[in-house]
């Protein structure tokens, strides 16, 4: 079994083999500073450049710099939540709309409140640089437990950036649609891992 999990943090692999509630991890491999939290990034930058172009600015950053810490916080933090719910939201639908509840300030300190919309077309083009990053990972992973790709048998998909279509489609194009599983509960996946051991020892 090859867990591939991506997390909103990092991303890791392991390649296991499991006999009833006996595992063994064979080979494993990640990257400490790859997750979720990357592509929430992409997506806040391409707000950020959807908003100066509307606004017919260079960037935002020159407002951004000017508003008050406490505003400034506030106001990314706000960003933030808006585009992890955008993501979400895009693996149901084919357009959402970015709409932080606190506002950028102007030059004048006038409030510009930010409407941005984001096609599904337009995420995956974001993301895909990212997913293209884990795959290589995966094969280190095989490679390091002295195992074959064919020798995979399932390839399960965990952590909540695994809940990507995209992400799903590149682990199925890699490794075959018939072998990849996408566990049903992923953010659950290593408590419910931990309990199985628990239970087998």
């Amino acid at each position: 079994i090859l867990v591939y999990d991506f997390g909103g943090g990092t991303f890791d692999v392991s390649l296991i083999t499991a006999s009833e509630n006996q595992f063994i991890e064979l080979g494993k491999a990640g990257n400490l500073w790859l997750g979720g939290d990357d592509i929430d990034n992409v997506m806040i930058q391409f707000v950020k450049t959807q908003v100066a172009q509307q606004e017919e600015l260079t960037d935002i950053e020159q407002w951004l710099d000017q508003m008050q810490p406490i505003q400034r916080m506030r106001f990314l933090a706000d960003l933030k939540i808006a585009v992890e719910q955008a993501k979400i939201a895009l693996n149901q639908t084919d357009s959402v709309r970015i709409t932080p509840p606190t506002p950028l300030l102007n030059d004048l300190q006038m409030p510009v409140f930010i409407d941005v919309e984001l096609t599904r077309q337009q995420f995956e083009e974001l993301l895909t640089p990212i997913v293209e990053r884990t795959i290589p990972i995966c094969h280190d992973a095989i490679r390091y437990s002295e195992y074959a790709v064919e020798d995979v048998d399932v390839v399960l998909l965990v952590g909540g950036s695994s809940q990507i279509p995209l992400v799903q489609q590149k682990v199925r194009d890699t490794f075959g649609a018939d072998k990849v599983v996408v566990h049903p509960r992923p953010m659950y996946a290593v408590a419910e891992g931990a309990a199985i051991m628990a239970a087998g020892l």
